[in-house]
């Protein structure tokens, strides 16, 4: 084997999903309704405000710091893929496995037939397995590039593949990782396809839906069951199939996220109880990115109709709901609360579920508090403080070695960034928790828990405080004045 594939782990080792940041603006408009399937047909569905790029966002492609390879040398890679030698075959796969990880250079490795090669790769069965694979990841990198997932006859072939990948199939269970590697790239490419409804029919035309939602279930069952907490793969203890597990888990739950995204796929979750739960196991999980695309993907379920949220109540959902209104991510807290506001619209038998959740009101309340849910800025602080970091933004490390390095004057641009950034992520919090609770103080039953719970205590002080501005404080005075009659 050539030192092309011996470099496989490293490749592997190199994370393609990392945290995105907090937006910094709130949602513009008052509707929610675009968690639920019916709110465009376009590709992504917006967020409740808070985060960027979508649930898994891309890091800048380390390829990005060389300079591009001519058009030239792209073609010839491609070429090699089809009808190189073995040894070409794989100095243009590991060629490739480089380019493709940066964006800037999609449209015209596009351009040059790289996909329909690579997936050529992936499908034949002659081919080293290890080639396979990191074609595989390739495959997966390219269709982050939206032009790259058009239907078409190379992606009925890589469907057919994507299934076999996920149940061990046809020699992919013995790959790098016993095939840990393989399922990993399989999930991102499921991730991408879904992310749009017009690409939910052809794969579960190929069969590869069935093999997303038992293995989302099975990994969603084994992760609970474990308890492991890894804000991000740099944390991941063990082994790469370890590594590899875990970058599988969170493309399969983002991929569950875009599957919900649309009608079918929402009547697709609910067919398999077991994904279903594995969504709300995701939900309480502790890792954010999970945690976020289970909240989504629950709120989108619960906001696609009455029925839907009756499922996800029946299995204990609105338990995992409310638990979301308390997490650690901002944006799973405003999925939650898009989720109540619209279960206090459907009103009857489900509100009095959800006002019988006893931890409903006061985690509703510590969304719209100004200080977050806990402590100097709850979650919400936590989180901009992080993505700051990121940024460079503020001191990565608690001690003064890091603000020695720094002028007084950066430092206090750091700061100001940091306290800009957690301001906007509270704001966007309040703003979906005021819409949750305003719904709900409408609806009887859930304004007589609201009212017992404090929430116009609550308001008052709020109000008083001068805590809300513009559009936020006229949210709050329309709730009060709709539950100050209930007392």
């Amino acid at each position: 084997m050539t030192r092309h594939i011996r470099s496989l782990a490293s490749l592997a080792r190199r994370s393609r999903l990392v945290l995105p940041s907090p937006v910094l603006q709130p949602p513009a408009g008052p509707n929610l309704e675009f968690v639920g399937p019916h709110a465009q047909a376009s590709s992504s569905i917006p967020w409740v405000g808070l985060a960027v790029a979508g649930l898994l966002a891309t890091p800048v492609a380390a390829a990005a710091l060389s300079p591009d390879p001519a058009s030239e040398e792209r073609a010839a890679a491609t070429r090699d893929l089809v009808s190189g030698t073995t040894a070409d075959r794989e100095a243009a796969v590991s060629l490739l496995s480089r380019l493709t990880r940066d964006p800037d250079g999609h449209a015209a490795l596009l351009a040059t037939g790289a996909l329909p090669a690579l997936v050529h790769v992936v499908t034949s069965r002659e081919i080293d397995s290890q080639v396979r694979v990191i074609a595989l990841g390739c495959v997966a990198d390219l269709l982050a590039y939206l032009p790259a997932r058009q239907p078409s006859p190379d992606t009925a072939l890589l469907l057919d593949e994507i299934a076999a990948v996920l149940q061990a199939r046809n020699d992919w269970g013995s790959g790098p990782g016993d095939g840990a590697v393989g399922r990993a790239h399989a999930a991102r490419v499921l991730q991408h396809l879904l992310s749009q409804p017009e690409g939910h029919a052809s794969v579960k035309k190929a069969g590869a839906l069935d093999a997303l939602l038992a293995r989302s279930a099975e990994l969603a069952k084994e992760s609970a069951e474990e308890g492991g907490t890894y804000p991000s793969l740099a944390a991941v203890p063990g082994n790469l199939n370890s590594l590899n597990s875990v970058e599988e888990e969170r493309a399969l739950a983002a991929a569950l996220y875009g599957l919900t995204g649309s009608e079918l796929g929402v009547q697709d979750v609910l067919v398999s109880e077991e994904t279903l739960r594995g969504l709300m196991r995701w939900v309480l999980s502790q890792d954010p990115l999970l945690q976020r695309a289970g909240a989504g993907a629950v709120a989108r379920i619960v906001c696609s109709g009455p029925s839907q949220a009756t499922s996800v109540a029946d299995l204990g959902g609105f338990a995992a709901v409310v638990a979301s209104l308390a997490c650690s991510d901002p944006q799973a807290r405003c999925y939650a609360a898009a989720a109540v506001r619209k279960v206090a619209q459907f009103g009857g038998p489900l509100a009095g579920r959800l006002a019988a959740e006893p931890r409903l009101v006061p985690v509703l309340l510590a969304c719209v508090v100004s200080r977050g849910a806990a402590g100097d800025g709850g979650p919400a602080a936590g989180a901009a403080t992080a993505a700051a970091r990121k940024l460079g933004l503020a001191p990565s490390g608690g001690g003064g070695g890091t603000a020695t390095s720094l002028s007084q004057a950066e430092a206090a641009r750091g700061k100001d960034s940091v306290e800009g950034l957690q301001g906007s992520v509270r704001r966007g919090v309040q703003r979906c928790g005021l819409m949750a609770l305003a719904a709900a103080a409408g609806e009887r039953q859930l304004a007589l828990s609201l009212t017992a719970g404090g929430a116009v205590e609550v308001l008052r002080r709020e109000l008083a405080a001068s805590a809300y501005a513009g559009e936020l404080e006229g949210l709050a005075r329309d709730t009060l004045a709709l539950l100050e009659p209930k007392r």
